[in-house]
């Protein structure tokens, strides 16, 4: 009884001992790459660190639990990598579908902004034109205002004329009017 006691007690040791060492290895080396899984981390560098923590584990753990935790443990990481690789791979097919949709996005953007640039292109041309018929329009209604202000004076010019015609002919004709009152009278 007191040697299968203390075999047990042994057992139980060296079984907690060996647990805690492999938490300890694998809080080392393990949980920091799963914690920072990115489409950077390389599915290799999971492997070289269970490795890492293999050879540590066989190099650090004493007792007859040794080989049993090693097994649960490998077991238990072996579970771990395979997930993480899936997270891994599903983080990388993530990353690639955004990349090609900011390049998609990019593609329309640089498109929307030659359109852009056309359609300024347009503006300004229209602008150019505008401004053009604008101007031409200016003149022509200066140059018609002009006119009619030349027509308007050579009209005044020609009434004055005319009053000046109508008034010499009243006048002749009461000069002739007089002369023939003289020439009746002479008569």
């Amino acid at each position: 009884g007191l040697l299968w006691r203390y075999l047990e007690q042994n057992k139980i040791a060296s079984e907690k001992k060996c647990q805690s060492l492999a938490s300890s290895l694998k809080r080392e080396h393990l949980t920091p790459i799963f914690a920072n899984l990115s489409p950077e981390t390389k599915i290799e560098d999971i492997g070289n660190a269970i490795e890492t923590v293999e050879q540590q584990y066989y190099e650090t753990a004493v007792g007859p639990a040794k080989e049993k935790v090693y097994q649960f443990f490998i077991e238990e990481l072996e579970a771990e990598r395979n997930q993480h690789k899936a997270t891994l791979e599903t983080i990388k097919a993530n990353m690639k579908f955004q990349d090609e949709t900011i390049k998609q996005q990019r593609l329309l953007y640089e498109e929307a902004q030659r359109e852009n640039a056309n359609l300024q292109l347009h503006i300004d041309n229209q602008t150019v034109k505008m401004n053009a018929l604008e101007k031409q329009f200016t003149d022509t209604e200066n140059q018609m205002r002009d006119e009619l202000n030349k027509k308007a004076q050579e009209q005044e010019n020609l009434k004055a004329d005319l009053e000046q015609a109508i008034h010499a002919v009243t006048q002749l004709e009461g000069e002739t009017e007089i002369l023939r009152t003289k020439l009746d009278k002479q008569l």
